[in-house]
């Protein structure tokens, strides 16, 4: 208590991100470097864990913006998600990776990302939704994929996904649905397909 009572307000944040670290024994990007070398890439928001990564010509997810909690990776040239890009970011709540020509998103990108709750994936050229695509997104509410060019829903794409409450698929290339697409999204509500089929 004596510790932390006389320590400026700076340190006692210090203190208390290291504490926390230590308790839950997290990885190397738990540390008050990983929030500066964040700010050496993106446009870093302290208070707000917030990465504003916009414009900036990236062509892989920022690793070193794992500790934000809401993640702007709009207008970039982020082609593909593969396995485990956001494996790091355990707080994510969410996530805009719109216009970045992406062309596909692999079932396990998001696999330990039980936070995320919005996921906005919108105008890109996504051609297929995978088997469990956002299976580790497990809290997922809201998902925006439309404008992209999906022809087909695999069965079972959304099975991973029972909090999903907001799904927008219009403006694709989808000619047909199958009745358990959505079987997984049990608290599916609003599902916009217009332009779509």
């Amino acid at each position: 208590m004596y510790m932390t009572a006389n320590m400026a307000p700076s340190m006692k944040y210090q203190f208390s991100i290291l504490l926390l670290c230590a308790l839950f024994n997290s990885s190397w990007s738990c540390t008050i470097e990983g929030n500066k070398t964040c700010g050496s890439t993106c446009d870093y928001t302290d208070w707000a864990y917030d990465a504003d990564c916009r414009r900036l010509s990236l062509t892989a997810v920022p690793r070193e913006c794992c500790m934000c909690q809401t993640v702007d990776l709009r207008h970039n040239q982020i082609t593909v998600l593969n396995d485990g890009d956001f494996a790091e970011y355990s707080d994510i709540t969410d996530l805009v990776i719109e216009m970045n020509s992406m062309t596909d998103i692999s079932p396990f990108a998001f696999n330990d990302n039980s936070r995320l709750d919005t996921l906005y994936a919108q105008f890109n050229l996504l051609t297929i939704i995978h088997t469990n695509n956002f299976a580790g997104a497990l809290n997922l509410r809201q998902l925006f994929l439309n404008n992209n060019n999906i022809s087909e829903v695999e069965r079972g794409a959304f099975d991973g996904n029972p909090n999903l409450e907001v799904l927008f698929l219009s403006s694709n290339l989808l000619t047909i649905i199958h009745t358990n697409n959505f079987a997984g999204a049990l608290n599916l509500r609003q599902l916009f397909l217009k332009d779509g089929l």
